[in-house]
Order: C-alpha cells, then sequence, then structure tokens
C-alpha cells in the first residue's frame, strides 16, 4: 500500500517515531490475505465471516450475569495486581480513583476482551501507557478523552474533519465511524488524538455505549479526500 501524499510531503514522514505501533501498516499483499484465508480451517472461516458482517451465533455472544461480571471485575484486578510494569495505570488510579476503578469504565476493557480477565487487564494498563505517550501527563489523566484532552495544534485537524461518528448504524447494529483525512491535515499527532476523541465519544456514550460495547464498531477509512469533496 502506498502512502498518500498531502501539501510538505508524505504522511509517512510526519509520523513520531513512538507512534510506529499507530501507524505503521503490514506489508502484506491481497495474495497473501488469501492464502492465510485459504489456509484456515473451515470453520474459523466461518467465524471470521460472521464477524466481518456481524452474523454473530448465539455461541459467540457472552451473556452477562451478575455473577459473571462481578467474579470477571475481582479476577481482572488481581491480574492487573500481578502486572509489574504499569507506572501510568497506578497514576491515573492514584490521581483519578472513582475513575479507574469504575466497573462501568473497566466493563469495556473486559467486553473488548471476550471477559477474558487476563486480556482485559493487560489491555487497560497498556490503554493508560499509550494515553500518556499521546496525550502527555498534564492530560492523559482527564476521565475519558474530550475536547479538554485535546491540545492547541489539533484544533486545525478537529476543524477540518477527519473523523465522523455517523447516526446510523449497519445491519448488526454496530456503530459506523468515518475516517478520512484530507489534504493539508498532516500533523499525525493530531490525527490520532482525535481518532481517541471519536472512539471514545462511542465507546462511553451515555445513552448507547454499552451497546456499542457489546456490537462493536465498523470503521469506514479513506485517505487524501480533498474539501471540495467533503464540504463538512
Amino acid at each position: 500500500t502506498t502512502n498518500q501524499q498531502g501539501e510538505g510531503g508524505s504522511q509517512q514522514e510526519h509520523a513520531p517515531q513512538s507512534y510506529s505501533w499507530l501507524w505503521e501498516r503490514p506489508q502484506v499483499t491481497f495474495d497473501d490475505l488469501k492464502l492465510e484465508h485459504d489456509a484456515m480451517p473451515v470453520e474459523e472461516r466461518r467465524r471470521n465471516l460472521r464477524e466481518k458482517y456481524g452474523l454473530q451465533l448465539q455461541g459467540d455472544v457472552t451473556v452477562e450475569t451478575p455473577e459473571l461480571i462481578a467474579d470477571s471485575l475481582a479476577s481482572m484486578s488481581r491480574c492487573i495486581d500481578g502486572i509489574e510494569q504499569k507506572e501510568a495505570y497506578e497514576t491515573a488510579l492514584f490521581m483519578n480513583p472513582e475513575h479507574v476503578s469504575d466497573p462501568a469504565f473497566q466493563l469495556a476493557f473486559l467486553r473488548a476482551e471476550s471477559f477474558h480477565a487476563n486480556d482485559a487487564a493487560h489491555r487497560i494498563v497498556e490503554y493508560w501507557d499509550r494515553k500518556v505517550e499521546l496525550f502527555g501527563t498534564e492530560r492523559a489523566f482527564i476521565p475519558h478523552v474530550s475536547t479538554m484532552s485535546l491540545l492547541v495544534q489539533d484544533y486545525p485537524a478537529l476543524s477540518k474533519g477527519g473523523h465522523r461518528w455517523l447516526h446510523s448504524r449497519d445491519e448488526a447494529g454496530r456503530a459506523i465511524i468515518f475516517r478520512y483525512m484530507k489534504y493539508g491535515v498532516n500533523n499525525v499527532d493530531s490525527m490520532i488524538r482525535l481518532h481517541w476523541f471519536v472512539m471514545h465519544s462511542v465507546i462511553f456514550d451515555q445513552d448507547f455505549g454499552e451497546e456499542f460495547q457489546k456490537n462493536g464498531c465498523v470503521i469506514l477509512a479513506a485517505n487524501g479526500l480533498e474539501d471540495r469533496i467533503l464540504p463538512f
């Protein structure tokens, strides 16, 4: 895949080295993907197709009972205690214990890992590591991600658009996020922070957040679109 060219060179030139975990694209071709797909067991292929099109079967859905939630939260807490390197998480817990310990906040990570407590524990620890890396210590520990989390240099990218949470859902009830990068928006730092802002708006929405945590979302991505194509 080639990088889109904008003003001032390629987008890759503006990507900070420390953000490679978000920016690097896998060096694969469609032939590679086809070979991998063809090598999968039949049931795994079917499961992937169900996930792609939101065709969940009863066995794919976790039934959330009060007992499961309570046991999983307790297990995740024990797993977090067993992780040695978690400085950002511990700082967040010290500065805002009500937010970090909120079961509603923690449940998002359990749902993302299908209630596998150990995986969810590592996910939430890495979440705080990445949040500090992106937003800095002054803004990383603000509950969730809002416009207050953004830096001054992020607002030009915000005014250009770039990410939109559409009001409609797909047929499987998943949220739809349209992501695009217009020419003239070359600050990759800002685009990444805006992506976090939009994802937080979806995942932790007061009315629909729980629904989207369970159903997931679909991201439609396009690069290098001009203002005249998307005039909003």
